[in-house]
């Protein structure tokens, strides 16, 4: 059972981060608290961002930033989104459980998170993203993930870059629909550089680097792209949970990340 003793909803981030920071059980609360009601926690001081203003989509200079608190159905929804990136971020979302969830579900809360069964997580990771935390400090999305949180942070916005330049894909193997993937990939090009990403291996989204330099050196064809993938399954590890088994995983993931790979030809 999840219980909360105090509750917050600060009007800026400088009050969000001291609130964060006056009591060692505190924590920020997003994403509609989604997976937070599924543990069993106690937290002393809940910290809410709904008023700070961060459920926007802006297109700037040769990025786009995307809000903390933005739900995955506005993302999958944006206009603008839907004419960047090939149109990726609606096939990212469109799959996971159904509305009601994705109207909750926001990016921030699963990028900050690390969800391993995350399929934004896989998507951002294949683009290259930037994370904006408190206080303009950023870090790469593949360099957050590689990394321990620090206890008391919170994650204001992500940065993508090139959102009309680069073409991206992404793909994933469910059992059902509206379930959670078994697997996915992303893959992404902008001026000729490649990036290839794979999640719920079970653990977090991962970057295939050794199909990425293949692919790089070699360019993308529809022979190249079959190796490209063959190499991404070899250099990944793979584990078992109740969804799949290890095998499975590393089984599928050639067919995976060539159906994602062909998409960007």
């Amino acid at each position: 059972m999840l219980t909360i003793r105090e509750y917050a909803r600060p009007k800026t981030m400088d009050e969000a981060m001291a609130l964060l920071k006056s009591n060692k059980k505190s924590q920020v609360l997003g994403g509609g608290m989604l997976m937070l009601k599924l543990g069993d926690k106690t937290i002393d001081l809940g910290v809410d961002l709904v008023d700070l203003g961060l459920d926007y989509i802006k297109p700037i200079e040769n990025a786009v930033e995307i809000g903390a608190m933005a739900t995955f159905h506005e993302i999958e929804t944006d206009p603008y989104l839907k004419d960047c990136f090939s149109g990726m971020w609606s096939d990212a979302m469109k799959h996971i459980v159904g509305v009601q969830f994705r109207n909750l579900a926001t990016l921030g809360a699963t990028a900050y998170s690390k969800y391993a069964f995350s399929d934004p997580n896989t998507a951002l990771l294949a683009l290259d993203a930037e994370l904006v935390m408190y206080g303009d400090r950023r870090m790469a999305f593949d360099e957050f993930l590689a990394k321990r949180k620090r206890r008391f942070d919170i994650l204001e916005k992500i940065v993508i870059k090139n959102p009309e330049t680069t073409k991206a894909a992404f793909d994933s193997i469910r059992r059902s629909k509206g379930d959670f993937a078994v697997l996915n990939a992303a893959a992404s090009v902008c001026e000729g550089k490649y990036r290839i990403s794979v999640g719920i291996r079970p653990r977090v989204a991962k970057l295939a680097t050794g199909a990425m330099d293949y692919l790089n050196e070699n360019g993308l064809t529809p022979e190249t792209a079959k190796t490209a993938a063959k190499m991404a399954a070899d250099e990944l590890d793979f584990g078992t949970n109740l969804r799949a088994s290890g095998e499975y995983r590393k089984a599928v993931t050639p067919a995976l990340v060539e159906r994602v790979l062909l998409k960007l030809l």
